[in-house]
């Protein structure tokens, strides 16, 4: 059965600070959070504070009127239960079209597919149909921990597959490997540190070794490996341990990394100030709240496989104050695997209340031709989605769609945007100028006070993006002095 082990210590802490659980179950609002819970949407097991390994029986009801399918989604939590920044939710399963009318198995969910960490699991039921579906009620359940670095058994023996035979086993072992030296190793879509524009699609764990495929071309020395679960990606030479002879190694050439986001425009110029009002109670202040209200596909047209489309995603501040700027997250997935086969970001500009801006995100999918595909815009805690069939383009007739595990969810960037005047500093003379962190040296400038316009953190070190007649990157060690409120990064 699946271990349910709550630490006596952990329910003590519970108690002490019941505002710490209740900050989980509010990471991302639902449709029906203002309200009494439907009974008809509801994850009854895992509970709160479970611990889970392996494969396991998700329990709850989903039969809402009129339902068309639910599905099951996780996302990432940091150690204060807060959900990270920009993170998705990472589908648990596809596309369910049998209703679960009393408390019994809504799904089985491998949960080695996910690193080891805290979770929030959340049903989605849809009305509508499955090509043009309506969200109807959602329902959370966490904090839960995954630990299968722990061992401990799984609560459902899953159904082996087919036994490899020696031949295979013999080629497998002979391929050259590489191995996380120490820690999880990020999988890249290409062979640059940069998370806009080369996303993380995956991880290989501390010890794991990956099948090498390739070598760049471009003399980085980046490997392109293929991880378990058929996960391919490149990996940095400086992270990995190399096992076997890499002489034969075929040259490949990366994909192209993907251009970087356009800069915010300026912000709005705020509203004049309203006249000082009489003595009495003072006003309580207002808040700024920007969240995605519509997604589509540029002049409407229907994406093609290996071929650049533009996605429209309107985002509109719904408070009463101006919200500041921020970067809106789009995911393509595959809706009858689950695959995440695309990530990008885009930026928009601080807003007044109402007001609303439309961010344009280039995409390009090219797997999973002829199937249904869905994309999403996600930004704090909401999102917005749209479905198409992934037409032919330039990939040639569609092979049949075979489904793959759930990839694990990508890293939470470390990006973060700095209201004007909040980080200001002065840097030395002969400071080193870059295009990107760890990117191309452009050049060098002179001693003098700068403002940051955005804040990047790679491989533990300090990036800062200031305006010296172009948008560039300093390092944190050319700046003389590091204020405080410029070390969120």
């Amino acid at each position: 059965m699946v271990k349910r082990s709550i630490l006596l210590l952990v329910l003590v802490i519970a108690l002490l600070l019941p505002g710490a659980f209740a900050l989980a179950q509010q990471a991302e609002p639902s449709p029906s959070s203002a309200t009494t819970p439907d009974a008809n949407v509801q994850i009854t097991w895992p509970k709160p504070i479970s611990e889970v390994t392996g494969v396991i029986d998700v329990i709850g009801v989903a039969n809402i009127p009129n339902m068309s399918f639910y599905r099951l989604e996780a996302i990432a939590l940091n150690s204060d239960l807060s959900v990270p920044k920009n993170a998705g939710w990472i589908p648990l399963t596809t596309d369910i079209t049998t209703p679960v009318t009393t408390a019994s198995t809504l799904a089985q969910v491998d949960t080695t597919q996910l690193p080891d960490g805290l979770y929030q699991f959340r049903l989605d039921a849809f009305t509508g149909s499955i090509a043009v579906p309506t969200q109807g009620e959602s329902a959370t359940a966490g904090p839960i921990r995954v630990s299968n670095d722990i061992g401990g058994g799984s609560g459902v023996t899953p159904t082996p597959g087919p036994t490899a035979t020696p031949a295979a086993a013999s080629r497998t072992a002979q391929a050259p490997t590489v191995t996380a030296a120490s820690g999880a190793v990020n999988i890249r879509m290409c062979a640059v540190i940069d998370n806009n524009a080369c996303p993380v699609t995956g991880y290989l764990a501390a010890g794991d070794s990956a099948q090498v495929l390739g070598l760049s071309s471009d003399g980085a020395g980046w490997y392109l490996i293929s991880a378990s679960g058929g996960l391919t990606g490149w990996v940095s030479a400086t992270v990995v341990t190399v096992n076997g002879d890499t002489s034969s190694v075929p040259i490949v050439t990366p994909p192209t990394p993907m251009p970087p986001a356009p800069p915010a425009p300026p912000a709005p110029p705020a509203p004049p100030a309203p006249p000082a009002p009489p003595a009495g109670p003072t006003a309580v202040p207002g808040s700024g709240l920007t969240v995605p209200t519509g997604i589509g596909t540029q002049y409407n047209i229907t994406p093609q496989c290996g071929q650049t489309f533009n996605v429209e995603i309107n985002m509109a501040n719904t408070g009463n104050a101006q919200a500041p700027a921020g970067t809106v997250t789009l995911q393509d997935i595959h809706v009858d695997s689950g695959t995440v086969t695309f990530t990008g970001y885009g930026n928009y500009p601080a807003l007044n209340p109402g007001q609303n801006y439309v961010v344009v995100i280039a995409a390009n999918v090219t797997t999973y031709v002829g199937n249904k595909h869905e994309l999403r815009a996600i930004n704090n805690g909401q999102q917005q989605t749209t479905r198409y069939t992934l037409g032919t383009g330039s990939c040639g007739s569609p092979p049949p769609a075979t489904p793959t595990p759930t990839p694990k969810p990508p890293k939470p960037t470390g990006v973060v945007t700095f209201n004007p005047g909040q980080c200001a500093f002065t840097v030395k003379d002969g400071t080193k100028y870059y295009d990107t962190p760890q990117g191309n040296k452009l050049g060098t400038i002179n001693s003098g006070g700068y403002g940051a316009s955005l804040g990047d953190r790679v491989n533990g070190k300090r990036w800062y993006q200031i305006n010296i007649g172009q948008m560039v990157w300093v390092r944190e060690q050319d700046i003389v002095h590091l204020p405080t409120s410029c070390r969120g990064v």
